[in-house]
């Protein structure tokens, strides 16, 4: 019974000095303007057909999906 007791309360420190040693060694990391700038460049319009044409208020005129500068497609 005593090593019973004994073996759970040195796992149970063992496991909680790993805790604390994993929690001590975690660290802040600030991204500097650049890589903010390139996220930010990334999650943007993810997933969105590009505008080929004409914009009006933000909205395209066109669904072209190469660069056209008409609203009925490249000829």
């Amino acid at each position: 019974m005593k090593k019973n007791v004994f073996k759970i309360v040195f796992l149970s420190l063992f496991i909680m000095i790993g805790g604390y040693g994993f929690y001590a060694s975690q660290e802040n990391v600030e991204l500097s303007v650049t890589s903010l700038d390139n996220v930010e460049a990334l999650a943007g319009e993810t997933g969105t057909s590009p505008c080929g044409g004409p914009k009006e208020d933000g909205e395209c005129q066109s669904r072209n999906t190469i660069g056209c500068k008409d609203l009925s497609g490249c000829k």
